[in-house]
This record gives structure tokens, C-alpha cells and sequence, in this order.
């Protein structure tokens, strides 16, 4: 229980500081997601500004940490964005904040290598200077919890392994005996736990948790886990650890710093799109809600206007568009109304064949396929602007991060996350490969067809710049194609 005066918020905004804490895990599993969204909502009852983060690429969570702290979520990864852009976003989205609240990644040392950290939570915490607590599940443990945070806490000498949160705790006396074994063993301090048989649960779906913005229970369960953190966590604890992030400096205001500065358009020569007001129509609905936000602060940093629009809901596009950006989220989920939209579907189409440019990533490429198949069996029409048809499948098709490598020199990053497969897609027109970032493994690459750029890969702009110079100079008519 703790609360914060306006002369120490006063105090730290004149220091420049910052705290900020790493909610990690042993591994999957293990209730990150639980103690974050619980600390998240402690935190703002206490009446401090709290700023999410996420570890990794995942889209659902920041929409969690959205709806319980009324602030934007921000991606953190090492390996979609570079090292100096995203440092750069870490400084300037904390501004504003007091303190910084950090989702971690499936295991704390887990991420797109097993040789190094790269792309794990433990990378971004040494790079940021975040302390990181560690939860773990105790669950038919006590003494072997030491053992496990020890090893955590000597693998890496350069992380900041401040302290530990024991998770599905029976009993009072069952906490005591790991505090105990915890203080005798390591120097790590146990600020809390959570018990066992919460009466709270956030479903899973074939992607991952349901989208804020479907989960009726979400507030429901954001006040039980607040109530549970504050009552059985130190808040005092954990901001006092979390002032060891002292690794901040405020942003300086200047217009020649960040990704959108350093973009190029062609192949050489600063991009300058300010005051063109280019008119970006954005999907955005319960069937397209994948989206980085981190991307839309670029667009509108570059002087673009974003105009939304939904598949489901709207009979035409926006008036006026320069181009589109066609998002991932469910389409499969919202096929038959996404079908049943015929006018909408019609006008998207006359509009792309027109050559409106437009990007389209996973959920909004299979919406411009001839259909959506279910694993059922029943197959809705979509676009019908590309041949083929996406069916939805009981196995991850493919997941993790991927180069793509397209004519005329166009190297994207991206991350693949989806369970449907491609079908009678041979007359697909693809440019390019698609490689998987671990294995190698090459596949056709994205689908190129009048001005639409389309396929599986969710990209990240700040760690795709060329790309972004490449659509919105299409968009401006700077260009005739995309390659």
C-alpha cells in the first residue's frame, strides 16, 4: 500500500528518473500475464501513470494492458526493432509516465536463439536497465523455489534480477516456507505471492488469449488480480526496486531523432511526407484488431492521416484514401459476417483494382482470397482480389519470426503467427522469399499484384523503414509499384 505526494512526483520529474519493473517467468505459463495486469491496476488505483509494455511480438496482451491502465501498450522487441530505435521508443513513451510496467516473454532467457539471449525478455530487461521479477510457479514446492531462482539469478551476471513472486501459493505457512528457503539461499527478495484457485481465468483461443475488446470479464478480472497484488504483494517493495532503473534520460524535442527522421525513400534521400497529409484508411473492427501501435505513432509522425474503417460494419471505404493498411486479427472467427458484406467486399475490390496501394498482413491478406474455409468444412466469400482460398487448420502452420527477401532489393522482418494454410493459391503472383530466422527454411515469398503487397508476415515499421518509405511514396505517387 503505497501512495505517491505531488511533491515526490515533483521531485522525480526533476531528476529526470524513472521506475520501471520486468514481470518475467520461469517459462510459459506461469501467470505473467495474471501478476501484470494485477500489478498494472494496483498501481493506477494508487493513482500513479502507469505505462505497459510487452516483450516479443504478441498483439492480445497490450490490448489487456490497454483497457486496464487507459494508456497504450508498447512492443518491446529486440529482434523486429533496432537496438537504437527502440531505446529511443522506450524514452520517449515513459515521459509522461511514473512508473513503467514490463510483460515478459514466454521463459525470462527464452527468445529467437538457444545460444544467446537475443530476443528474450532478459535481453530487453540488461538493454533498458529494467529489474526484473521473477515469478514462479510454487505449486507442490518450497525449498526447490530457491533452487530455481538461484540458478535464474547466476545465469546472466549482467541482468538485474531484483526480486521474486511466488504463484498458485496454497497457504499463508506454504508462503512462509518459500520466503524463508528464499532469504536462506539467494539475495533475492520474495515481495509477495498469489494464491492458488483465484476465481479469475482469461481464456485461450487458437491465437492466444481473446482480444480485450472481446472478453467481457476483462474488468472483472483486472479488479480481482488489482485487489489480490495489493493485499498479497508489497507495492512499497516493488516500487523501491523499481527505482534501480536509472538508465533514463527524458527525450529531447527534437524533429531530427527517431525512426521517422532516419527513413528513406527509393534508395537514398530523406523521406519528406509532412504536410502532404496523406490519407491512410486503417482496418479496424472485432475481425482486424492486430495492430502495433508503435506503427500508427510512425504514420502520423511522417504527417499521415489515419482513417479507420470496418469490413464488418461499413458498405464502402472512406472517401479520399491514398492507401490502405489491411491488419491481422480473426477474420475466420467473423467469416460468415465478413461474407455477408457484400457491398463492402465489392467496393474493396473496385477500389484495389483501381490501384489504390494498399499492405496487407496475415488476417487481411486471407480477407482479400477468394474465400475462408473453416476446419468444418464451410467456406465464406471474401475479396476474391487474390486466387486461392485460406482453410483454418488444428495446427500452427507457421510461427516465429522470418526475412523476407524481395526483388529490387526490399528486406522486411517480420513475425508469423497462424493456423490456416494456403490452398488452390498456384497462380498466387509472389516476388521473393520468405525465410524462417531460426531454421532457413525458404518458401514463396509475398503476393505482388497491381499495387497491393500482401501475406502471412506481421512487420513492425520502426524495424522496416524502407518498406514504409517504399508504400507511402506509392501512396504519394512518388512511385509506380512497390518493387
Amino acid at each position: 500500500m503505497v501512495d505517491i505526494s505531488s511533491k515526490e512526483r515533483e521531485d522525480k520529474s526533476s531528476a529526470e528518473t524513472l521506475r520501471a519493473v520486468m514481470i518475467a517467468g520461469t517459462g510459459s505459463g506461469v501467470g505473467k500475464t495474471s501478476v501484470s495486469l494485477g500489478l498494472m491496476s494496483a498501481l493506477k488505483k494508487k493513482g500513479l501513470r502507469v505505462q505497459p509494455f510487452k516483450v516479443g511480438p504478441d498483439y492480445i496482451d497490450p490490448g489487456f494492458h490497454e483497457y486496464v491502465t487507459d494508456t497504450g501498450s508498447y512492443n518491446l522487441d529486440s529482434w523486429l526493432i533496432p537496438s537504437g530505435q527502440l531505446r529511443h521508443l522506450w524514452q520517449q513513451k515513459n515521459a509522461e509516465a511514473e512508473i513503467s510496467v514490463v510483460e515478459g516473454v514466454m521463459g525470462l532467457f527464452d527468445g529467437a536463439s538457444p545460444r544467446t539471449d537475443r530476443g528474450s525478455s532478459a535481453e530487453i530487461a540488461k538493454m533498458l536497465d529494467i529489474p526484473v521479477l521473477l515469478i514462479i510457479d510454487t505449486g507442490g514446492m518450497a525449498r526447490s523455489a530457491a533452487a530455481m531462482a538461484k540458478g535464474y539469478s547466476e545465469f546472466s551476471s549482467e541482468l538485474n534480477l531484483a526480486g521474486v513472486i511466488a504463484n498458485r501459493v496454497g497457504s499463508q505457512s506454504h508462503f512462509e516456507l518459500i520466503a524463508e528457503a528464499l532469504e536462506s539461499e539467494t539475495d533475492l527478495e520474495c515481495v509477495g505471492y498469489l494464491p492458488k484457485n483465484i476465481d479469475v481465468e482469461l481464456p485461450e483461443r487458437h491465437l492466444g488469449l481473446i482480444p480485450a475488446g472481446e472478453l467481457k470479464e476483462l474488468e472483472r478480472a483486472a479488479t480481482v488480480l488489482g485487489d489480490m497484488v495489493a493485499e498479497n504483494l508489497s507495492l512499497d517493495s516493488i516500487l523501491n526496486l523499481a527505482e534501480e532503473a536509472d538508465n533514463f534520460t527524458k527525450p529531447e524535442e527534437e524533429k531530427n531523432s527517431g525512426p521517422a527522421a532516419s527513413l528513406t525513400a527509393k534508395n537514398s534521400g530523406n523521406l519528406q511526407l509532412p504536410g502532404q497529409n496523406l490519407k491512410i484508411g486503417v482496418a479496424r473492427d472485432e475481425a482486424f484488431s492486430f495492430h502495433y501501435r508503435a506503427n500508427f505513432d510512425l504514420l502520423r509522425e511522417l504527417g499521415c492521416e489515419l482513417v479507420e474503417f470496418s469490413p464488418l460494419q461499413d458498405e464502402k471505404l472512406p472517401a479520399g484514401l491514398d492507401g490502405l493498411y489491411m491488419a491481422g486479427g480473426f477474420p475466420e472467427v467473423f467469416a460468415e459476417e465478413l461474407s455477408c458484406n457484400r457491398k463492402f467486399r465489392e467496393n474493396l475490390k473496385q477500389r484495389l483494382e483501381q490501384g489504390l496501394p494498399c499492405f496487407a498482413e496475415c488476417g487481411g491478406f486471407m480477407y482479400l482470397m477468394e474465400e475462408i474455409c473453416s476446419r468444418g468444412g464451410d467456406c465464406f466469400t471474401m475479396v476474391e482480389y487474390f486466387s486461392g482460398r485460406t482453410v483454418m487448420t488444428d495446427s500452427l502452420q507457421n510461427f516465429g519470426y522470418v526475412n523476407i527477401d524481395l526483388s529490387d532489393g526490399l528486406k522486411l522482418r517480420g513475425h508469423e503467427f497462424h493456423y490456416s494454410r494456403l490452398e488452390e493459391s498456384g497462380s498466387l503472383p509472389f516476388q521473393g522469399r520468405v525465410k524462417r530466422q531460426r531454421s532457413g527454411e525458404a518458401r514463396p515469398g509475398m503476393a505482388v499484384k497491381e499495387n497491393v503487397l500482401a501475406g502471412y508476415p506481421h512487420l513492425h515499421f520502426f524495424g522496416n523503414q524502407k518498406f514504409v518509405a517504399r508504400w507511402l511514396n506509392l501512396c504519394a505517387g512518388e512511385i509506380n509499384s512497390w518493387l
